[in-house]
């Protein structure tokens, strides 16, 4: 192994050293450091052949035995083991063997390839012909993070309701219209109640003299005159008809459609001369003053969503198009088995009256955030290598003010928002990171930063 480092560093030094004077590099002496170490290279396979291959060998009879012994047998049972022992410890020797070996070469080859390097630098340095990339640069930003996911959501009013007439009959009017804001109990519409107006008539003259009966026969029961039963006949026959009185007035209250509560009438169903029936809606009045959005959240956010939750609402063509600030005031406790899904209602933070019932809304539910600033970057600026690493271009300060250094950086990543990317971590808030120019560098380069202009190749000076 020794050895193996010092041709190396032979062929550094014979390859790599400064000229005493004008002559060039003696190819003799350059290609006798080539020759050694070709020479190396075949002692090095021939003392791994040397030390193994009798061995492989001795293990290669061995397994033959094996197989003629019989399979049943304890002596075959030992057998198997002790050569399963003998061949894992022939490859954990051999693995030993090569690594230690390859250890040795990495590094002089990490230290030709660091003098390279260093050589590199200079002739950038000095070589005006040189076309220098040009970049732009964004500098790291911290806020604090916050991630969401959607889901799809209805837009509900607390008080909508459908307005259904509780007495059957021709409607003589609608003293409203469409649109119009209503108070609660406003009449929305009569509907013609003669016939019960008649029957009212008829039970009031009845009822004057079931009164007038009730009290000549009470006058008479005070002086015990009569009978109890024709006192009680008379007091029956006046509360009978006061009762029915008041049913047939409450029947005629029915015939005017009234408004269950404060809002907007949104529609009128029947027309002026229509018949209106029990069970049969005739209007819709709206609230409003207090929207809600509901929506149904796959099962596998159950946990993450709670009271109070922070959530941004996007209704399409509303509010400029920004998201809506609410949050979670409901958390449903049942997965319902046909979607597994949970239901989920959302309240405004302010009241809202840019909004109707039932327009489709996407909800962005807070699954994350941090609790302080974090390391940000734009999700575009985030690059991945072939190995599935994530990375990004780096400036670093060099002597030369006019130039800086090109580093890949490799970044650990967390999730993304709205074109954001959270970094966990390999970057620190204020460096720079270049944006525009990454196809024309490579990781050591020395380029020009140009953040005033549209990036441009320039020649070095």
């Amino acid at each position: 192994m020794n050895r193996i480092a010092l041709i190396f560093a032979v062929v550094l030094l014979a390859a790599c050293s400064a000229p005493t004077g004008p002559a060039e590099l003696d190819p003799a002496q350059l290609q006798a450091g080539l020759d050694r170490l070709d020479s190396l290279d075949q002692q090095t396979w021939s003392a791994f052949n040397a030390q193994f291959a009798a061995r492989e060998q001795a293990m290669f009879d061995q397994q033959k035995a094996l197989q003629a012994m019989d399979r049943r047998s304890k002596e075959y049972q030992n057998a198997k083991k002790e050569l399963a022992d003998i061949k894992r410890t022939l490859i954990e020797e051999e693995m030993d063997f090569l690594n230690a070996r390859k250890a040795a070469m990495k590094r002089v080859s990490d230290k030709l390839a660091a003098m390279l390097g260093k050589m590199d630098e200079k002739l950038i340095e000095i070589d005006t012909t040189r076309l220098t990339p040009a970049v732009s640069y964004v500098a790291v930003g911290t806020q604090v993070f916050k991630d969401y996911f959607r889901v799809q959501g209805n837009l509900e009013a607390e008080k909508n309701a459908l307005v259904f007439p509780e007495y059957q009959g021709v409607i003589k009017s609608i003293p409203v219209r469409e649109g119009q804001r209503v108070s609660k109990d406003q009449a929305l519409m009569v509907i013609d109640t003669e016939i019960v107006a008649k029957q009212i008539a008829e039970v009031e003259t009845s009822l004057a003299l079931a009164e007038d009966l009730y009290i000549r026969q009470k006058n008479l029961w005070d002086q015990n005159i009569g009978s109890e039963v024709q006192y009680l006949e008379a007091k029956n026959r006046m509360e009978s008809l006061e009762n029915s009185l008041a049913t047939l007035k409450e029947q005629r209250s029915k015939g005017t459609v009234r408004a269950p509560f404060a809002g907007v009438l949104d529609e009128i169903t029947p027309k002026v001369g229509e018949m209106a029936s029990p069970g049969m809606p005739v209007a819709r009045v709206v609230n409003l003053d207090d929207l809600y959005v509901q929506a149904d959240v796959s099962e596998k956010h159950f946990g993450q969503v709670q009271v109070n939750d922070e959530v941004l609402v996007n209704v399409q063509g509303v509010n400029g198009g920004e998201p809506i600030a609410a949050h979670v005031s409901r958390v449903g406790a049942y997965i319902k088995p046909d979607n597994r899904t949970f239901s989920v209602r959302v309240d405004f933070d302010q009241k809202r009256t840019d909004l109707i019932p039932n327009l489709v809304t996407e909800l962005l539910v807070n699954e994350f955030s941090t609790d302080s600033a974090s390391v940000v970057l734009p999700a575009d600026m985030v690059l991945e290598n072939a190995g599935g690493d994530n990375y990004v271009w780096v400036l670093e300060e060099t002597p030369n003010p006019e130039r800086q250094r090109v580093v890949r950086r490799i970044i650990q990543t967390g999730p993304s928002y709205n074109d954001m990317t959270l970094i966990v971590s390999g970057l620190q808030a204020g460096e720079h990171i270049i944006d525009r120019g990454v196809r024309k560098v490579k990781n050591g380069d020395l380029v020009k930063v140009m953040n005033d202009e549209e990036p441009v190749a320039v020649s070095a000076r």
